[in-house]
């Protein structure tokens, strides 16, 4: 019976599309009211939170008896309670770049045994590296980058951001997330 019934709406739908083919194009419907009433709402309940936010926080001792309960929730939200087991993350160099005002060191690690991460380090050349730097973990999203033909990797349409952080002082590590490398023929050898 379900399956006659899927073979039936599949058929109807197909003979819409087809009789709705041949017409006139259906005129864009104006969204502009719900587009406005929808930025409203987002705005008025962002406000709730910005006002909300650690409003029952007013000295030191109120922190430190709540920063447990944030740092659990924070964990919770990032799918981290609890949190993984520690593993030796093995990392390699793999080059190094010299660049006028900052040097990128590329490498790998493994977030698990056997699961491989890229990346670049970005540091900047005029700041003493001995003493602690300020530092971004910048996790890029996809990018299609192609020269002469080859896939680079999402790494390479973000190059600029991790250039910037190091030209202003920053060390700045750029990650690819294993199932963002757009290079299809990527395989990481140890």
């Amino acid at each position: 019976m379900n399956r006659a019934i899927c073979r039936f709406g599949s058929i109807l739908i197909i003979a819409i599309s087809f009789s709705v083919a041949g017409q006139q194009p259906v005129a864009k419907l104006d969204t502009s009211r719900g587009d406005k009433m929808l930025a409203e709402y987002f705005a008025a309940e962002t406000k709730k939170l910005q006002e909300a936010c650690l409003a029952d926080i007013a000295t030191l001792d109120d922190w430190k008896s709540k920063r447990g309960e944030y740092r659990r929730q924070l964990l919770e939200m990032l799918g981290l309670d609890p949190l993984p087991e520690q593993t030796d993350l093995k990392p390699v160099i793999t080059g190094r770049l010299e660049q006028e005002d900052f040097v990128v060191e590329k490498l790998h690690f493994q977030s698990r045994p056997g699961l491989y991460v890229t990346g670049n380090l970005y540091l900047p050349k005029k700041i003493n590296l001995e003493k602690p730097l300020p530092t971004i973990l910048y996790v890029c999203g996809h990018s299609v980058v192609k020269v002469d033909g080859v896939a680079m990797g999402a790494k390479a349409g973000y190059q600029h951001h991790g250039a910037w952080y190091a030209r202003n002082g920053y060390a700045c590590l750029v990650l690819v997330q294993p199932e963002q490398d757009d290079r299809p023929e990527w395989v990481m050898k140890e």
